[in-house]
């Protein structure tokens, strides 16, 4: 009876609100009843706390009890009393985003008031409540504050949410098994290579590097753009990188990345984008900001980056002079940050596609896709003009968002070299439906696929992040980050052929371990996959 995976999800990421100043419920839950169809099951709250905190039965709780072996009712005590370790003050920014009303409007049909309404509305207060409790977010804690006396849940909801996410789970299991038959066939077609006799790229380079912040001003868009430059110290002209970080994210988000870069002869510009940083959640928790992310954002997030281009070439010309080389640029990004890189590179945003399924019939009917709700806010963007920026070589990408805002027909518009890294257990932006299939519509020939299996969304350096979030080794996956990144730049960007050698897969089944396996690819077919919303 352990709690299925997409319910650890939606604790995680709607569970852990910033703190707001709410009140407490006027009521609290004494029960939970479980219907299916005419059929309803109910136990009460203190019977559950009783047997979670004390292992005490009643008569009320022994008979669902009756049901279970023993390990699945010690799986039970540990469901309903462990924390999902959230944060009020640092997790989730979604609660009162397009997201999280998305989000809270599929699972308040699963979890209802007493008069079958629509739990929606209960689950947020309860769930930011909860976060607020000195046990943390727990669901017990949950039940107690949801504001009505008995707290339903349907299971046909639940059965038909479940049945979607273990089709995809199914589904992405089998592309899991062709990519590895691929990854074999790969290795068998290349001479062996021993890596343990080549340099590490995993460790840092020769070279120091200085940091500069600029704190740039685009008055035309009035957008105030703060960057920080890692600046390699040599007498040659760097290969320049600039770095996209995610929805509600900041550009220190992968400084380790950036100054590794850096100390191999590579310029890093980390750029903050405003209305999708963290600063966009702060100041909406704080009543500064109506929305989560602001509705230019899909356009705004290239067009900073071909301003910071622009600016540099500026500097390049003047107090930087012939510091950067600028017929060698990449762009690298995470996740909203990877739809960013995207763009610039010459992929297009499929309106067309985005219109058609970005209705509120199709969201609330099926939203396991998490960032299926974020991409549909670029219809809130105004795109008058293109986003691709052919100063751009290359991009190295990492669990982007990419299967609805562009889609095959957007997708196929890119022309430059790509890393895609994807991780098989993000619960984000899922690897099958936003990374692989995606993958196999990409049409350079110099393409590669990543995949981390066990890896989830973020890898960013926090010790805040509950490990569904950050996975199980992030430093490790991170460490990934800066040898393939580093090889990828080194080729498609720098044009040293040497580094070639790094991109094939017998390279990453020799840089990967346990717990986070790695395998790459350069080609991969799948069976079609139907993107739901």
């Amino acid at each position: 009876m352990k709690a299925p995976q997409w319910f650890q999800t939606v604790v995680l990421c709607l569970g852990s609100a910033a703190p707001l100043l709410l009140g407490p419920p006027a009521l609290a839950a004494d029960d939970v009843t479980l219907s299916y169809g005419l059929l309803e099951l109910s136990v009460s709250v203190s019977s559950l706390e009783a047997y979670a905190y004390d292992n005490e039965i009643d008569d009320e709780l022994a008979f669902y009890l009756d049901f279970l072996s023993d390990e699945e009712k010690a799986d039970l005590r540990t469901l309903l009393t462990t924390s999902a370790g959230v944060s009020p003050v640092t997790l989730s920014q979604v609660l009162y985003s397009p997201l999280g009303e998305t989000w809270l409007g599929r699972l308040g049909e699963v979890i209802q008031t007493e008069s079958w309404q629509n739990g929606s509305r209960g689950l947020r207060g309860a769930l930011i409540l909860a976060a607020t409790d000195e046990e943390g977010l727990t669901l017990l804690n949950v039940m107690r504050r949801f504001p009505t006396p008995t707290l339903r849940i349907n299971s046909v909801e639940i059965l038909d949410v479940v049945n979607t996410v273990v089709d995809l789970l199914e589904e992405t299991d089998a592309a899991i098994a062709t990519l590895k038959t691929q990854t074999n066939t790969e290795i068998a077609a290349t001479d062996p290579i021993d890596f343990t006799q080549g340099p590490d790229l995993t460790q840092p380079g020769a070279l120091a590097w200085q940091t500069q912040t600029w704190e740039l001003k685009d008055t035309q868009r009035n957008r105030s753009l703060p960057v920080d430059l890692y600046l390699p110290e040599s007498t040659a002209p760097a290969p320049l990188v600039v770095f996209s970080h995610g929805f509600a994210a900041r550009r220190t988000s992968f400084v380790d990345l950036a100054q590794h870069l850096a100390s191999h002869g590579i310029a890093v510009a980390a750029i903050e984008h405003p209305g999708s940083n963290f600063q966009q959640i702060e100041n909406l928790v704080a009543g500064n900001a109506s929305a989560a992310m602001a509705p230019n954002e899909f356009v705004d997030r290239p067009q900073d980056i071909s301003y910071l281009l622009d600016y540099i070439e500026a500097q390049n010309r003047g107090p930087l002079a012939n510091r950067f080389d600028l017929d060698k640029i990449g762009v690298m990004g995470h996740s909203f940050g990877g739809y960013t890189a995207l763009a610039l590179a010459g992929a297009q945003l499929n309106v067309d596609q985005l219109q058609a399924r970005c209705t509120d019939e199709l969201l609330e009917k099926d939203a396991i896709n998490i960032s299926i709700p974020l991409q549909c806010l670029a219809l809130q963007s105004q795109v008058d003009q293109p986003l691709h920026d052919e100063r751009v070589n290359a991009v190295f990408v990492f669990n982007p968002i990419t299967s609805l805002v562009f889609g095959e027909q957007g997708l196929g518009q890119l022309r430059t070299p790509i890393m895609m890294v994807s991780g098989s257990a993000d619960s984000i932006a899922p690897a099958l439906t936003e990374q692989m299939q995606p993958f196999t519509w990409l049409t350079p020939t110099e393409k590669y696929l990543v995949m981390m299996q066990g890896g989830t969304h973020n890898y960013a350096q926090s010790d805040t992040l509950p490990n569904e979030l950050s996975g199980p080794d992030p430093a490790l996956a991170r460490e990934y980050l800066k040898a393939l990144g580093l090889a990828f730049i080194k080729t498609h960007v720098v044009g040293q052929s040497d580094y070639g050698q790094f991109l094939q897969a017998e390279y990453a089944q020799h840089l990967g371990r346990d717990p986070l396996p790695l395998s790459l690819v350069q080609n991969l077919s799948l069976m079609p996959v139907e993107l739901k919303p």
